[in-house]
C-alpha cells in the first residue's frame, strides 16, 4: 500500500517518541491495509453511435475504498473537467468521435476502464436535428420512488423519456436530479423491451439490485406474455435484467395478464408481491405470493387457497415477519376482511388483526397505502371514510391489533379526497400524497405533512400552493428532503413535471433539476403541440396544451428561437391562454392570431379567439368589448383552424353557432379589429376542422358532419366563394370524401403551386374511388388519379389511422403527419412520412427509422427546407424530444466527404452533393481555432458529387476541412 506523505511524517515522529507507539502504529496500518480496497469496475463504458448534434453519454459503475476519483479520457488524453462517474456530450460534433475511457482511483491505486468508441454519423433525411430543441423532461406519470443509500433516486411509472434520455418506465437520477447514465434501462438492452410499461413499485435490495413490479411483458427472453414473469423483475445495479432472478418459474402461470402493484423485501431476502388479475366479466382477483431470493415461488407461503377478490394495492412486512395487505377486497381465505388484513409469516390469515367477530368492521373503502411506524402501529391512506365504524377520512392509524388508534386524527376532518401514498419521517411525522385540496380543513394541495397526533404540520408547505394535480408517491431522504412523484406539472407554482424534491419545510428544492428541457404540463398526461407557425425571422410559434417550455412558464402559447430555445421576450411574465390553443397564425405585421378553447388570455376575457402583439401582450384593439365565439351546446364551442387572407382578415373554422352575438355556424370571417365581416355569409352545419385560402381568395373548408353548405350537399369538404356562398363549380355532383362509417373527416389542407389541393384526414373513399386518409384533388374538386396512395391502415394504439397535417415541399414532395404506423405496406413509418409527387412512398425519408411514439398534429416548413413537427410525442426515431422536433431533409444535410487525399502540397477532396447547388470549402490548422478560412472559389455541383483541390497547403503538416452547402 502506498502511504500518503502525512503518514510518513507521522511515522517519523512516532518512532522518535516510543517503540511501543511504533508497534501500535504498524498494527493500525496493517489493519487498514486489510480493510482497504482498490478500485474495481462493475460496469464499463459502452460504445455507441449517434447522429450529428445528438446527445452522447458514457458512464461507469465502480467500487472501492472511498473516496473514488474519476478522470475521463478521449483518445488517451485527459478531458478537462470530466471528473464524475459519467460524461455527457449534449450535442455531439464530428470532432467528438473517438475512443473514451475513464481512470478510477483512490488512495490505494488507480484502474483504467475499457475503451468505448463513439461514432458520430452524418444525418440522413428524416433524422432528428438535435441542434434544435432536443431532450425532454419526464413525460409521464411517476408512480413509485426509491432512494438508494448513495443518494441516487429510482423513479418508476408510465413514461418514456427522462431529462433527455430514453427511459421506459424506470430510471435512475443522480442526487441533483439529472439523469444517471450509468443506469441502462432494461428496455434498451439486448434482453428485450418493456411493452406497455407501467411500473407500479420499485424497491432497492441490500445487494444493490432493484426489484420492479407492474404490468409489462417481453422484458426477459424466458418470460411469457400474461404470466407473472412479466409482472416482477430483478434488475442489476446498472439496470440490465438480472438473469438469475427466475420470476417466470413462480408456478403462478397461467395467470391472465397479472399486474404486481406492490413489492416488499423481507430481511432474509425473500420477496412479497401483491397484485391482481382479471377473472372475466370485468371482475378481478387479488393474489399475494412470496418468492425466494432467486425469484422462484416459495411454496411454504400461502400453501392453499388465497382469495381476496378485488385488488391488492399495498403490502408491508413487519419486523416479526407478518405481512400487511391493503386494497379493495371483502374476504381473505373465506374469512371476512374488508380492505385490510394481516397474514402470518406462512401466509395464513392472522385472526388477531382486524377480527370482525370482535366487532371490528374493517375499512369501508379501498386502502391505497400502508406505512409502518417504529412502534408497530400501522398508518393507512386511501379512499375510506370510516375504519371499524369510526369516522376517519382517507387517513388513519391502527394499533397493533388493527383497532383504530384514537389518539390520531381524533375529531379531525381528514383529507377531503383520496390519499395515495403515506410515508413516515424519522421524527414520527407523517407525509401524505394524493388527490386532495384540504386536510383537517387546512388548504393543502395534493401533499401535506401531519404531526404525530394527525394534526396538520403548519411548518410544512404553509402558504405555498403545493402540487397542481395528483401525487402518487412520497419518499423521504436521509437528510429530510421529500421526493414526490405523480401526475402534476407544477409544484409551488414552478414547472416540475411529474417529479420534484422539496426541502424539509415544503419549499421547492431549486437545486434538484427536473423539467429543464422540452414541453411539459397541460391537461393531458402528455403535453402536446397542436399548431406550428414559422415567422419570417425563422422563430417558431407553438400553440397547444402545455404549461412550461424548457422549465419556464408558458401557458399554451410560446415562441422558440431558431435553435429551439425559449424566446424569453415573448409572453414574459404573462399568464397566456387559460385553456388549450388549437391554431396559431402570423399576420403580415408580425402579430399572432390564436384560436382554441380558451376564455381568457393574459387574464383578460377573450372567447376562443385572440390576437397578440409581437411581444406576446394582448392586442386590446382586437375584439375589444366584443363577445367572441358562442357554441351550440353550453360552452363546448371552439376554434379549430384559422387562415389569414392577404388583407389580414381572418377566416376561422370550428364548432360554434354565433360570433360576436350574430349567427355564424362553424365558419366566419373577421375584420382586422375582430368585428364580424357581415359580407361573408354562411349557412353551414357541422364542425370545420381545416380552412385554407386559395390565391384567388376562395376558401377551402373541411371537417366533420357537414351535411350541407348553404343548402348544397358537400359532405365533409367544400369550397366557398369570397362572399362565403358555396362554389357550385367545385365538386359539383360528386360524392366527395366518405368512409366505411359516418365518422369521416378532413383535418388538413395543403395547396400546391399548380392549384391542386392535398387533403388529409380519416376517410376511405374520394368521389367513389379508394383513397385512404390522403388524396389530391384537381382544381374543380375531382380526384387526381395520378396521385396514388395505398396506406395500409394499422392504427396507432388501437385508434383509427388519420392524417392530421399536410405540407408540400418546394420540390413537390408531400409530408404527412398523423396517427399511423405503416404506409404502402412498409413498416416503421409512424407519425411522419414523405411521399413523392405521385403519392408513392419516398423511401429516402425516415428509411429504417422508428418514427414518432405518438401522434403528429402539425407540420411546418422552414425556409431552409428543414421540417418542424408538433404533436403529443415524446420520442422521434428513439431520440427524446417533447412535443416538437426538427428533422433533417436532403436539402439541408451537411455534405459528407467521400475522400480526402494528399498529393505533395495539394489536397484532393470529393463530397456528396445535391445537383445545381453551390458549396464552399473551408479549412483551419487546428480544431481549437476560433474561425474557419474560406478556400477561394465556390463549387457548383452538376451531379450527386462534387470536389476540388486545395493547392494552398504548402509545407503545413496538417489541415482540417469542412464543406458548407450555401443557400
Amino acid at each position: 500500500m502506498k502511504r500518503p506523505i502525512e503518514s510518513k511524517q507521522c511515522s517519523h515522529f512516532l518512532q522518535t517518541a516510543s517503540r511501543h507507539l511504533v508497534r501500535s502504529w504498524v498494527l493500525v496500518n496493517v489493519v487498514a491495509a486489510v480493510n482497504a480496497a482498490s478500485p474495481t469496475i462493475q460496469y464499463q463504458p459502452q460504445s455507441q453511435r449517434v447522429i450529428l448534434y445528438q446527445q452522447a453519454a458514457f458512464g461507469v459503475i465502480a467500487s472501492g475504498t472511498a473516496p473514488l476519483f474519476y478522470q475521463w479520457r478521449k483518445d488517451g488524453l485527459p478531458i478537462v473537467g470530466a471528473t464524475s462517474d459519467q460524461i455527457v456530450l449534449a450535442h455531439a460534433q464530428c470532432s467528438d468521435a473517438g475512443r473514451y475511457s475513464v481512470v478510477v482511483s483512490n488512495a490505494e491505486s488507480s484502474l483504467t476502464g475499457a475503451e468505448a468508441v463513439l461514432t458520430v454519423n452524418p444525418p440522413k433525411s428524416g433524422d432528428v436535428d438535435c441542434s434544435f430543441a432536443c431532450g425532454s423532461s419526464i413525460n409521464g406519470t411517476v408512480g413509485s420512488i426509491a432512494v438508494q443509500p448513495d443518494g441516487k433516486v429510482l423513479i418508476a411509472g408510465d413514461f418514456s423519456t427522462v431529462n433527455g434520455a430514453v427511459r421506459s418506465g424506470i430510471a435512475r437520477l443522480n442526487p441533483d436530479g439529472t439523469t444517471d447514465y450509468t443506469f441502462v434501462n432494461a428496455a434498451t438492452t439486448p434482453e428485450g423491451s418493456l411493452v406497455h410499461p407501467g411500473i407500479s413499485s420499485v424497491v432497492v435490495q441490500t445487494d444493490g439490485k432493484i426489484l420492479i413490479g407492474g404490468y409489462f411483458n417481453g422484458a426477459f427472453p424466458n418470460s411469457h406474455i400474461c404470466d407473472v414473469g412479466n409482472a416482477i423483475l430483478s434488475l442489476n445495479a446498472n439496470g440490465t435484467v438480472d438473469a438469475n432472478f427466475q420470476s417466470w418459474k413462480t408456478g403462478l402461470s397461467p395467470v391472465s395478464c397479472p399486474s404486481v402493484t406492490s413489492v416488499a423485501v423481507q430481511s432474509d431476502g425473500r420477496v412479497i408481491i401483491g397484485g391482481r388479475y382479471p377473472v372475466g366479466g370485468g371482475a378481478v382477483a387479488s393474489f399475494v405470493a412470496r418468492l425466494n431470493a432467486d425469484g422462484t415461488l416459495d411454496t411454504g407461503f400461502q400453501n392453499g387457497s388465497f382469495s381476496a377478490f378485488g385488488s391488492i394495492s399495498s403490502v408491508a412486512v413487519q419486523s416479526d415477519g407478518k405481512v400487511l395487505i391493503g386494497g379493495q377486497f371483502t374476504t381473505v381465505n373465506g374469512v371476512s376482511r374488508t380492505n385490510i388484513a394481516r397474514l402470518n409469516a406462512d401466509g395464513t390469515l392472522d385472526g388477531s388483526f382486524q377480527n370482525e367477530l370482535s366487532g371490528v368492521a374493517g375499512v369501508d373503502y379501498p386502502v391505497n397505502s400502508i406505512a409502518l411506524q417504529s412502534d408497530g402501529k400501522v398508518l393507512i391512506g386511501g379512499e375510506f371514510t370510516s375504519v371499524n365504524g369510526v369516522i376517519r377520512n382517507r387517513i388513519a392509524r391502527l394499533n397493533k391489533d388493527g383497532t383504530v388508534d384514537g389518539g390520531f386524527q381524533n375529531g379531525l376532518s381528514g383529507a377531503d379526497y383520496n390519499v395515495y401514498s403515506v410515508a413516515v419521517q424519522n421524527d414520527g411525522k407523517v407525509l401524505i400524497g394524493g388527490f386532495f385540496f384540504t386536510v383537517n380543513g387546512v388548504t393543502r394541495s395534493h401533499i401535506a405533512r401531519l404531526n404525530t397526533d394527525g394534526s396538520v404540520d403548519s411548518g410544512f408547505l404553509g402558504g405555498l400552493s403545493g402540487a397542481n394535480s395528483s401525487v402518487f408517491s412520497v419518499a423521504v431522504q436521509s437528510d429530510g428532503k421529500v421526493l414526490i412523484g405523480g401526475w402534476f406539472s407544477e409544484v409551488n407554482g414552478v414547472p416540475r413535471p411529474y417529479f420534484a424534491r422539496l426541502d424539509s419545510d415544503g419549499t421547492l428544492d431549486g437545486g434538484f433539476q427536473n423539467g429543464r428541457a422540452g414541453i411539459a404540463g397541460g391537461k393531458a398526461s402528455i403535453a402536446q403541440v397542436n399548431s406550428l407557425a414559422v415567422q419570417s425571422d425563422g422563430k417558431v410559434l407553438i400553440g397547444g396544451d402545455f404549461t412550461a417550455v424548457n422549465g419556464v412558464h408558458r401557458n399554451r402559447i410560446a415562441r422558440l428561437n431558431t435553435d429551439g430555445t425559449l424566446d424569453g421576450g415573448f409572453l414574459n411574465g404573462l399568464s397566456g391562454p387559460d385553456s388549450y390553443v388549437n391554431t396559431v397564425a402570423v399576420q403580415s405585421d408580425g402579430k399572432v392570431f390564436l384560436g382554441g378553447w380558451f376564455s381568457e388570455v393574459n387574464d383578460v376575457g377573450r372567447q376562443r379567439i385572440a390576437r397578440l402583439n409581437v411581444d406576446g401582450t394582448l392586442d386590446i384593439g382586437f375584439l375589444n368589448g366584443l363577445l367572441g365565439i358562442a357554441g351550440p351546446i353550453n360552452s363546448f364551442d371552439y376554434v379549430n383552424s384559422v387562415a389569414m387572407q392577404s388583407d389580414d382578415k381572418a377566416l376561422i373554422g370550428g364548432r360554434f353557432t354565433a360570433v360576436n352575438g350574430e349567427n355564424r355556424s362553424s365558419i366566419a370571417r373577421l375584420n382586422t379589429d375582430g368585428t364580424l365581416d357581415s359580407g361573408f355569409q354562411n349557412g353551414l352545419f357541422g364542425t370545420v376542422q381545416a380552412v385554407a385560402v386559395q390565391t384567388d381568395g376562395k376558401a377551402l373548408i373541411g371537417g366533420r358532419s357537414l351535411p350541407d353548405t348553404n343548402g348544397v350537399v358537400r359532405g365533409v369538404f367544400a369550397r366557398l366563394n369570397t362572399d362565403g356562398t358555396s362554389d357550385s363549380d367545385f365538386k359539383n355532383g360528386l360524392v366527395g370524401v366518405t368512409s366505411d362509417d359516418p365518422s369521416a373527416f378532413i383535418s388538413s389542407f395543403a395547396m400546391q403551386s399548380d392549384g391542386k389541393v392535398l387533403a388529409g384526414g380519416d376517410f376511405s373513399f374520394v368521389n367513389g374511388a379508394s383513397r385512404n386518409v390522403i388524396a389530391r384533388l384537381n382544381t374543380d374538386g375531382t380526384l387526381d388519379t395520378g396521385f396514388q396512395n395505398g396506406m395500409a391502415e394499422v392504427g396507432w394504439r388501437g385508434s383509427t389511422p388519420s392524417v392530421n397535417s399536410v405540407a408540400v415541399q418546394s420540390d413537390g414532395k408531400v409530408l404527412i403527419g398523423g396517427n399511423f404506423t405503416t404506409v404502402d405496406g412498409v413498416n416503421f413509418r409512424s407519425g411522419i412520412v414523405r411521399l413523392n409527387s405521385d403519392g408513392t412512398l419516398d423511401s429516402a425519408f425516415q428509411n429504417g427509422r422508428s418514427g414518432t411514439d405518438n401522434t403528429v398534429l402539425s407540420i411546418a416548413l422552414q425556409s431552409d427546407g428543414k421540417v418542424l413537427i408538433g404533436g403529443s410525442f415524446g420520442t422521434v426515431n428513439g431520440v427524446p424530444v417533447s412535443g416538437i422536433a426538427r428533422l433533417w431533409t436532403s436539402a439541408d444535410i451537411p455534405p459528407r466527404v467521400q475522400s480526402i487525399n494528399r498529393n505533395g502540397a495539394d489536397v484532393d477532396l470529393i463530397w456528396d452533393a445535391l445537383p445545381n447547388r453551390t458549396y464552399r470549402l473551408q479549412y483551419k490548422a487546428e480544431l481549437s481555432a476560433d474561425t474557419w478560412t474560406d478556400l477561394a472559389g465556390d463549387v457548383f455541383a452538376t451531379g450527386t458529387s462534387a470536389g476540388r483541390t486545395d493547392m494552398t497547403l504548402g509545407n503545413a503538416s496538417q489541415r482540417f476541412y469542412r464543406v458548407r452547402l450555401l443557400p
